[in-house]
């Protein structure tokens, strides 16, 4: 009885004994062997540490009510290099340049510098293009997901939208609807890490987590496609036709006040905002001042006929000019043409 119990516990220790060598084994190969690729592996799960970027989107409405993007939440990947584990830069930006146009200077300085584990190289890469790189397998290369602000239909109705530009190191709605809703469409809160993990199982809808801010709405407004689309044609061939330095025009509904369409030119790209003139961002429907007077003179004429005050007939002095409370107000070329007719 006591030979049975002593061989069950020489059994009981060699079996532990035999579960730890494996234990140990695995970790010296994990640890040593295999450290540097698992080690990459890790590096290439989660970007560096920062604001995530999120943002509501804003809407135009088409006929039937239907809400089109017209600032919307755009999804890809930055590629970044751990200069540490590049062995040979040129190959590896030969294997990358087929992909995705990189430059080839830039590249080569970026995987000089040793010293630094995150180089970013370039960014908004497609879905397509991260899966043609991921497949490549090579050291030093990592893909971090990200978003970023897109609009669709480019320059149309740039001045209506704005954009979203860096206001010292936030990103923050810059002109129109964009700074004007920043706090109704802005997510505020304190940077997180995010990792691809958490991004795959929570539906690319970002990672969970106590600090991040919330974000407050999307805006929808009375803006419509087509009427938009109708409106900025005219103006442009307008522009043409003319030459002229500025025109615009809005679409309204008189009865409701709603706007329907709205624009100037010349205008400018929100997706390439930075190599656009700077005088473009702002509308000047609404943010300039232009004393149009020859419209309110058919206005004015047209008061002064209902109400008898003048005929057709009546004639006065045109002096060139008159004297207001101080101010000048003068013809448009300051000359004067003597007693002529209302007509």
């Amino acid at each position: 009885m006591k030979y049975n119990f002593s061989s069950r516990i020489r059994f009981i220790y060699g079996v532990i004994i035999f579960i730890s060598l494996i234990l140990i084994g695995q970790l010296y190969s994990m640890q040593v062997v295999h450290g540097d690729s698992y080690r990459q592996e890790a590096e290439s799960q989660y970007t560096s540490s920062g604001d995530v970027f999120d943002r509501g989107s804003i809407y135009f409405t088409e006929k039937d009510g239907t809400p089109f993007g017209a600032a919307i939440l755009q999804t890809g990947y930055i590629l970044a290099i751990n200069p540490e584990h590049i062995q040979n830069p040129e190959v590896v930006y030969d294997q990358l340049s087929k992909i995705i146009p990189i430059d080839k200077t830039a590249f080569l300085k970026s995987a000089e510098k040793q010293n630094d584990p995150y180089e970013k190289i370039t960014d908004h890469i497609k879905d397509t293009d991260a899966e043609k790189i991921s497949k490549l397998k090579i050291p030093g290369v990592g893909l971090y997901p990200e978003k970023w602000r897109f609009y669709p239909g480019g320059d149309t109705a740039s001045h209506i939208l704005g954009f979203v530009g860096y206001q010292g190191n936030t990103l923050a709605g810059r002109y129109g609807l964009e700074q004007e809703y920043n706090n109704v469409l802005s997510e505020s809160g304190p940077g997180i890490d995010m990792n691809l993990f958490a991004e795959v199982f929570a539906g690319n809808s970002g990672t969970s987590s106590p600090q991040e801010g919330t974000r407050k709405g999307d805006v929808y407004t009375t803006i419509e496609p087509t009427v938009e689309n109708f409106l900025e044609n005219t103006l442009k061939q307008a522009k043409e036709k003319w030459n002229a330095e500025t025109v615009g025009g809005i679409i309204m509904n008189p009865k409701t006040g709603e706007i329907y369409a709205m624009a100037a030119f010349p205008q400018f790209n929100p997706n390439d905002y930075a190599s656009a003139d700077i005088s473009t961002f702002k509308d000047p429907l609404v943010g300039s001042v232009f004393e149009m007077g020859s419209v309110f003179k058919a206005l004015t004429m047209a008061a002064a006929l209902d109400v008898g005050a003048v005929t057709p007939n009546t004639m006065y002095d045109d002096k060139g000019s008159i004297i207001i409370n101080g101010a000048r107000v003068s013809n448009w070329d300051f000359k004067a043409r003597g007693w002529i007719s209302m007509q």
